[in-house]
């Protein structure tokens, strides 16, 4: 981390702590549950913050490698709904939050 998102200083974040989190990717065909860990960092004005891979999406379990193979299995259209839910052990609803942030956000 360059700067601190809350004072703006420079360079003033020290190793403060981790923690273990889970994720699911999917790996040869299946969900695969992974747990990682995650680096935190404390600034100089107290304030700490977490160090997450690009992998890994703030507040979700799953992979973005995850979500972007269901989108794109969604976009092909060479399965039903029904069978990717199944496949990817994830709910409709799931399935198509996902897919609404990947056509609000695919300009980004």
């Amino acid at each position: 981390m360059e700067s601190c998102p809350v004072c703006g200083a420079s360079h003033s974040c020290t190793t403060h702590a981790s923690y273990e989190r889970n994720l699911i990717d999917f790996i040869q065909g299946r969900p695969v549950y992974h747990t990682i860990k995650v680096i935190r960092v404390i600034c100089s004005c107290g304030h700490t913050h977490a160090i997450l891979p690009d992998l890994i999406i703030p507040y979700n379990t799953y992979g973005v490698f995850f979500i972007l193979r269901v989108i794109a299995e969604y976009l092909l259209h060479q399965h039903s709904i029904e069978y990717l839910c199944v496949r990817f052990s994830i709910t409709h609803s799931m399935l198509y939050r996902w897919y609404g942030l990947f056509l609000e956000h695919k300009s980004l």
